[in-house]
């Protein structure tokens, strides 16, 4: 396992974003294709949010996160979306990312980030949890929250 973690890039690039979603979309605890159009879920995200990444050797995205300011709040980013090609798990790609998403947000004068995820995602679960976000509500996702 290389132990050097690669940079975390911003990744504004639709085609890019959409391979990396149909690799990454059978691999979920809920295929993101039952629930959305892929590209459309590219789109949005790429317009209203950022997109924050691991790229692997070849320049495709390895890791990537997707978060945008809460609309309801001036001073909360959600979590959208957080997910690493199978063959890259376990190198750190995850919290390297939302490391840099965090700083981001916290910069940009954010207090606190939230997210969703499903109760039987035991990994998301755990990772996000090392990270210091709680539960806050089952509604009926998990509900969990970090204050920055």
């Amino acid at each position: 396992m290389n132990s050097t973690i690669p940079p975390v890039i911003r990744c504004t690039d639709e085609s890019r974003f959409l391979r990396f979603l149909q690799k990454i979309d059978k691999t979920l605890p809920m295929a993101l294709s039952a629930r959305v159009d892929l590209l459309k879920f590219a789109r949005t995200n790429l317009e209203r949010g950022y997109v924050f990444a691991i790229e692997d050797e070849e320049g495709e995205l390895a890791c990537a996160a997707v978060f945008y300011y809460h609309f309801r709040s001036e001073t909360a980013a959600y979590l959208d979306l957080m997910a690493t090609v199978p063959a890259y798990c376990g190198r750190g790609y995850a919290k390297a990312v939302m490391d840099a998403m965090e700083a981001a947000a916290k910069r940009d004068g954010m207090c606190e980030f939230h997210l969703h995820t499903n109760d039987t995602n035991i990994a998301a679960l755990s990772l996000y949890g090392k990270r210091g976000y709680e539960i806050i509500a089952y509604d009926p996702k998990v509900h969990m929250k970090k204050d920055l």
